[in-house]
Formats: C-alpha cells, structure tokens, sequence
C-alpha cells in the first residue's frame, strides 16, 4: 500500500519519457569515427553506414521505464525516474508508502567544484593483455604447436535488454512464470539470431588459424575454440578481440581454510537480516554457481528450497543433458547453499539467510581435474536467467580482469535485470588481483570479515580493479558452521571470501524482495544502493573495506530513489526527520558503468570506447541549518556512502548528489538514505 507524499503528481508517460537519460550524440560520433570498421579516424565525415549504425544505437539504447508503481510481474521496463520512496522502518516493516517527485527546484546545474586530487590511473584499455596469466604461461610451457581449448571474448554488437520479471508469488509451473519463461525462449533466440550475424562471418577467418569453433554464446559475445596456441598473439591485435582465456582453469572455489566454530545464525546476526526473513520475503529464485549441491544433506529440510540441480560441466550447454553430476564432489557448494537457504527442521542455529528458492549450477570438475571451468560458468549465467534466477551468486575466483568472459556475463546479467554477487577471491588459492567475476562493473564484490574480528582478512584479495575502481563493495562475515556436501549430516566451518559471499548474496535476495514488495522496485542498481548504504563502515572507504560489514536497517526512516545527473549538477533530495531516539544519518549511491555502454546496454560497435568513461559522483548530507555533516568523494569508484552523527535534530534534511565529472549527460544513479532510530 501506498500513499501519495504532500508535494507528489502522478506524471505522466511523457514527463517519464523527457527525463529519461539520453547520450550526448556528439560523443558517440566522434569516438565512432575511430573505431575500427566504422571509419577511420581520419575520415572527414561519416558514411551511411555509420549514420545508420549511431541511429540504430541511439534507438536500441532508448531505455524504457515502468509508470510509477506499476505492477512488477512480468515487467521488462526499468524502474521510473525521479521518484522519492519513503518508509518508516519497525524491525524491518514497513508503513504506508509515501511517494514524492525530484523536481526542477531541487536541481541546480552549471555548477563548479573545488578542484580533486586525482589518483595515478593504473591501466588503460589500450595497453593491456588480453591474453589471461594462465593462457600465457601455458603458451610458455608447451610451444605455439600445442592446441587446447579457449574462450575468446569478442567486443559485443548485440544489446541485452531487461528480461520479464517472474511472478514472486507463484511457483515456477504456475500459469505467469510459464509466461515469463516463455517470452524469455524469445528474447533469447533474438539474440542469438542477432549475434548470428557477427558469429557466421568469423568462422572463415578462424579457420585461417585451425581454430575449430566449439560453442556459441547468446548473453555475450564469446567463442568456445579448440585452436593452436600459436594463434594467440596474432588474433589479440584484432581490435574485435578483448579475452582469451584457458576454458579449464586451475582456478580452484574460493575456499575454506578452516578456523573455529560459529553458527550461521551468529552471521546472520551481524547483517541483521532476522527481521527481513521474518517478514516472509521468500518469492523469486537463487541461482548458484558453484561445485554443485548435496541435495540429500538435512539442512535442506523444513522447508526444502532447493530447486534446479543442474550439471554444467557434463551437462552440455543447457546444463541438463549428458551424464549429470549434481552432488558435492569437492565439497563446496552445499555449504553455500545452506548459509543462502537452508532449512531450520534439523537446527535452527544453522537455518539459512533467506527461505528463498535456490536453484545449483555446477560449474566445477571432479576435484582434483581442476579449477573452474569458463565456458560452464557462461552457461550457468546462461541458463539461471533462462529459469527466471535474479539474484546469481558467483561462487568463482577466475584470473582475466573486467573484460574476462564471466566478467562480461556478469554485466550482461545485470542488464537482463539479474542482481550479480561474487567473491573478491583468496589471496591464499586464488589470481593476482581481484578474481573474475567480483571484479565486474555491474555486480557486487564481497570481502572477509572473520567472526570475531573487526577487520578483513589478510587472505581477502583487495582491489583495485585493473581500471582502477574500489573492491570489494561490502565485507560479509565468513567462519561459520554449515553444512559440509560429504554426509548428510556432516558441518563444517566455511571460510574464505566463499563462507562470505552467500551472506551478502542472502541479504541482496532479501533486499530485492522487500523493495519489489514495498515500491514495486525491481532495478538490480536499486539492490546494489541499499548493498553499500547497509555497509557499516564509519571512515572513507578503501580497497581493503569496500563499504564495510553489512549491516540491515532495521529501524527508523528509510528513502530511496533513481535520479540522473550530469556534470556540475547539484541535485538535493529532502529527507524528512522526525520523532525521538535518532542517532545516525547515512546515504549511499551506486551508478552502473563499464564497457559496452554502461546500462545504455551492450550495443557492439561502440564497445570498449567506455572503458576508462568513468563518472565522478558525490555524496553529501545536509541538516536543517544547513551544515555540512557528511561527505563521500571517491574519484575511483561505482558507489559513495556517507554518514552523519552526533545530535540529529529533525527537521528537513537534504541528500546532495553531485556530478563532478561526469562522462556523459545524464547518467542514472541509484540513491538510498536511511535515519537510524534506537528502537
């Protein structure tokens, strides 16, 4: 239920479509004159061709938005603009919804700031390897004769657009989900049919090298090969080309390492996500992609959530024919399965984060035949979005930066509208530098926080990212006792940034069903603001922190929204302060970026000039006198998060947005406040 706010008018479809975020057609033209096969660069004015291209780019990119509190089952629209929600909080419960409007009031622009430090940029897309540390070292070990598998990444030509939203309260075989699953078939032989069009004509120029083509990918451009390893060096100077990477790797789970003995519930404690689960938001499905699952292990009982057992190592590209393996053969996966959605029959101190349906991706070999597998991995994005998943839980520590082939995927997800959470990755077991996919733009990195300590593990990989940006996002506790996949009965202390990532990946579920619930809110940008804004740390964030331990608001006045800016815009959003015992303030923002056009989606031929696009946005807090008290001003970074203490007096406060830099008009923003009260 809701309530229209004092000051809020329903707009119309027209004032939705006018604030809708539109790229600065100059930009475009300009940077599309120097990609190869548009024009050259020194071509004086642009052909037909590029002209059609940029207007077909221009219409593909054009997002569509719902009508304000327009029902979400099967929607494939983004959540509107401009909107204000507001909610008072009691244990996590929400009261009547009060809706308001951003208007042009609150919005001044043309501004300018005080000049920043800016950091040393550490990568830039012209000069890095495209060839994954494993490929290379390989190529090095056994000559260029050598042929094996590789996946190679191909800059995407094809835009991803937002797939139906399931049915919450209905069953997968019920008649709506039925319907989503079936509209999502054809989005999906869409693109296939459009990437068909840039697949076909490659094959003659593979062939060149005696690169047998093995498997085709719909949700990103990527070729399964079997090829020479000779080839590598030649094809990376295509400008096509962005990752090859070893399909088998030796990337093993980011796994335990095994410390002392705490149960579930004391991390469930920690993210304070008891007062959501109590509120019985157990709608939509959980995609895992780990070792597989122990179905038969009794933590998986009253209730059973588990659902799909799929096999995407043995089991084709569908995930379900062949020889299937879905047991725990490592075990690793039963233990994430049980912290994301255990059952409470056997022991309740070991129930799970949520009472969500979780669907298992097997994407590992039999243990010991290696590490994670990456063609398996793209296919379990693949098909967990094909069941209708939109929270997908990464379980992986791959080598390959941003532009790896399950980085991709994991961006892609999020524009077919999936929540995307990962591990940072062990520096114990796992790459160099932040482990794909927790390194992707579009998807949450989570860190290590053991229980009992008020610190990251030394064994948490930190960033930044290969272009520079904050990793992890949040930290998640980790040692606790779970299952363990060798017995039925058997548990374990789970550790590593494994033991933390189902607990953010739980509190994510949670926080995408209880925004669908409260606003009809289904944006994954909308779940990734109220991620950092439940981050608890209380100094500027870091590459050690990210936004700190997970914390659930559970109390007070909590307001979110979506907004755009643009450079030297101010925009101030009122939050209104009321009643006794408020004690903190705090705001977050997160803005989707990255390759392939940033949430315009992944329209090809202009990929990978946006790589080193990245917007400066900040965050302050504003009292009713007018004083600062708060600020977040990252320059490298998707996400700010800001905190104000001591006396908070009521009155109408303000949450500023600031467009220091951005790299293009317009560009959406996810924004979330939340007044602390003690009770």
């Amino acid at each position: 239920m809701f309530k229209k706010g004092l000051q809020f008018t329903h707009p119309t479809l027209a004032a939705i479509r006018r604030l809708q975020p539109k790229i600065g057609l100059c930009l475009l033209a300009t940077a599309m004159l120097n990609l190869p096969g548009i024009a050259s660069a020194d071509t004086p004015e642009p052909n037909e061709e590029p002209r059609k291209q940029l207007a077909e780019f221009l219409n593909a990119t054009d997002a569509k938005y719902a009508k304000p509190m327009q029902t979400v089952d099967l929607r494939e629209t983004q959540d509107p603009l401009n909107l204000i929600y507001s909610v008072e909080l009691e244990k996590a419960r929400p009261s009547t919804l009060v809706v308001d409007e951003i208007s042009e009031k609150q919005i001044t622009r043309g501004n300018r700031f005080e000049p920043k430090k800016q950091p040393k940029p550490n990568d830039s897309t012209g000069t890095r390897n495209k060839i994954d540390a494993e490929l290379l070292a390989l190529l090095k070990d056994k000559g260029e004769a050598h042929r094996d598998r590789v996946m190679i990444s191909f800059a995407s030509q094809v835009r991803v657009p937002r797939f139906p939203e399931p049915a919450a309260n209905e069953p997968r075989k019920g008649k709506a989900n039925q319907q989503a699953m079936e509209r999502t078939q054809a989005l999906i032989r869409d693109l296939q049919e459009q990437r068909s069009k840039f697949y076909n004509p490659r094959y003659e120029m593979l062939k060149k090298y005696e690169i047998e083509v093995l498997q085709e990918f719909w949700l990103i451009d990527a070729m399964l090969v079997d090829m020479p390893l000779g080839a590598l060096k030649a094809l990376a100077k295509r400008p096509d080309t962005v990752f090859f990477g070893l399909n088998q790797t030796q990337y093993l789970p980011p796994a335990p390492d095994g410390n002392s003995n705490n149960d579930v519930q004391d991390g469930r404690a920690i993210i304070r996500s008891d007062p959501y689960f109590n509120l019985g938001l157990n709608g939509g499905y959980i995609g895992l992609l780990d070792t597989g699952v122990r179905d038969t292990h009794e933590v998986f009982s009253s209730p059973d959530n588990l659902d799909f057992l799929r096999d995407c190592i043995d089991g084709g590209a569908n995930c379900r024919t062949g020889a299937i393996t879905t047991t725990d053969i490592w075990p690793h996966g039963t233990s994430s399965a049980a912290i994301i959605s255990g059952g409470s029959g056997v022991s309740a101190p070991h129930r799970g984060v949520t009472d969500i349906t979780l669907d298992s991706f097997r994407v590992y070999p039999a243990r010991g035949a290696g590490g994670s597998t990456r063609s398996a991995s793209v296919n379990a994005f693949q098909q967990a979005l094909a069941v209708l998943d939109r929270v997908i839980v990464g379980e992986l520590q791959l080598g390959g930066d941003h532009w790896s082939d399950v980085s991709l995927a994991a961006d892609a997800a999020f524009d077919a509208g999936a929540v995307v959470v990962s591990a940072n990755g062990n520096v114990s077991n796992g790459p160099a530098n932040i482990a794909s996919p927790g390194n992707a733009h579009r998807g949450i990195g989570t860190g290590r926080t053991d229980l009992g300590s008020n610190v990251p593990s030394n064994d948490q990989i930190d960033g930044p990212t290969g272009d520079g940006r904050i990793k992890p996002d949040v930290q998640a506790p980790s040692v606790t006792e779970t299952a363990r996949g060798s017995g039925d009965s058997s548990y374990r202390t789970f550790s590593g940034t494994s033991g933390a990532t189902p607990y953010a990946a739980g509190a994510a579920a949670l926080l995408r069903n209880w925004l669908r619930r409260t606003s009809f809110s289904i944006d994954p940008g909308q779940v990734y603001a109220q991620l950092i804004l439940s981050g608890q740390l209380t100094g500027p964030m870091d590459n050690n922190n990210g936004a700190g331990m997970l914390g659930l608001p559970v109390n007070g006045r909590a307001s979110w929204g979506k907004t755009t800016v643009s450079k030297g815009d101010v925009i101030r959003i009122p939050v209104n302060v009321n009643g006794n015992n408020n004690v903190v303030v705090d705001a977050a923002l997160w803005w989707p970026e990255g390759h392939e056009g940033p949430v315009l989606g992944n329209n090809a031929m202009i990929a990978g000039m946006f790589d080193n696009f990245h917007s400066d946005i900040d965050l302050r807090i504003i009292d009713p006198n007018g004083t600062l008290r708060g600020v977040s001003q990252n320059v490298n970074s998707v996400f700010e998060r800001a905190r104000a203490t001591g006396t908070i007096q009521t009155g109408q406060w303000f949450i500023e947005i600031r467009g220091f830099d951005t790299w293009a008009s317009n560009r959406p923003v996810y924004w979330a406040t939340h007044v602390s009260r003690t009770r």
